[in-house]
């Protein structure tokens, strides 16, 4: 039998194709951690042995030594200890919706497909709208970790909190908009102790291509963010000021100012929360060459004041 491929599906088998050879080699390895690269942004080295580069955080791990790894000298039962705990459940909340030409759609289907290629997301929801269900990928429904919630119009920023909230307590949930993708750095977030990761709230910057390669700058410095991870155990015990949390984030992704909005509001709920910018450390990229952009794309969030960025050090 003759298969033939539109345009849209040549380019989710080349981006499987490529994502697949990264995972299946992640499998016969030792799960590597990876550090910040003190050279260059634009270089991004992945290292089986460092640990996060941030005057904050104290995690200890392997070292390594010309080039050869020594023993570790702690253990998972030290919060300290940067090390893979396989107990760290992760789960990804996105949205997938149609795009309006088929140059946004393959960036969409891109990133899509990048989340079922990471290894280590035990579940990945996605929200969608009835009439857009069809033109999921088949791969993304007969993936074991595929949870469907559908929707009738695209979710605010405060729906993917309450969402993690009445879904997904047990674990750590990280969630964004629907054009980023991401790779197996996304492991960071299970080797921290749950007694470091429910204290702390983290925003993750995006990287970007330009014509000297992959780059995070300026979006950093900007403040600008496009990944959250959390514990709901942390924001979601106390229902009075997750209420506030939600009834307050009434905006989507991707608006300018949304994500400082959010962060404020956090920082706002629970002033001992540390938050924490692992850009060097967890690499997501923004896949949006398309001339289409939605129309509400040169809104702000009016925050009034309400507004927060992480600044160094914490920065990792």
């Amino acid at each position: 039998m003759a298969l033939t491929l539109n345009k849209r599906g040549i380019t989710i088998l080349a981006v499987a194709v490529i994502l697949s050879f990264f995972v299946i080699g992640s499998r016969y390895v030792e799960r590597p951690s990876f550090h910040y690269n003190d050279e260059s942004q634009s270089n991004y080295i992945p290292s089986p042995n460092k640990t996060p580069h941030n005057d904050r955080i104290t995690l200890r791990n392997q070292a390594v030594v010309n080039n050869t790894p020594i023993e570790p000298t702690c253990g998972a039962a030290d919060d300290d200890c940067f090390v893979y705990r396989p107990e760290a459940k992760l789960a990804f909340i996105t949205s997938y919706f149609q795009g309006r030409d088929d140059e946004r759609q393959s960036e969409l289907d891109v990133c899509i497909a990048s989340l079922f290629a990471v290894d280590v997301l035990d579940q990945i929801h996605v929200m969608i709208e009835a009439k857009d269900a069809p033109i999921l990928p088949k791969f993304v429904k007969g993936s074991s970790k595929y949870h469907e919630h559908l929707i009738t119009e695209r979710p605010l920023m405060g729906d993917f909190i309450q969402y993690a909230c009445d879904h997904l307590m047990d674990y750590r949930v990280l969630y964004a908009n629907s054009d980023i993708s991401y790779d197996m750095s996304l492991e960071f977030f299970t080797k921290i102790s749950d007694k470091i990761f429910e204290n702390t709230f983290y925003a993750i910057s995006r990287w970007r291509l330009t014509e000297k390669g992959m780059t995070a700058f300026p979006y950093p410095e900007w403040g600008s963010y496009d990944t959250f991870v959390f514990s709901p155990r942390t924001i979601c015990s106390d229902k009075t000021k997750l209420k506030e949390i939600v009834s307050n984030l009434n905006y989507t992704l991707g608006i300018s100012g949304s994500e400082n909005r959010l962060l404020y509001e956090i920082k706002r709920q629970y002033p001992d929360l540390q938050l924490i910018n692992p850009v060097y450390t967890v690499k997501t990229v923004h896949h949006h060459r398309s001339s289409y952009r939605a129309d509400n794309y040169e809104e702000r969030v009016h925050t009034n004041g309400r507004s927060v960025t992480i600044p160094p050090p914490f920065i990792i």
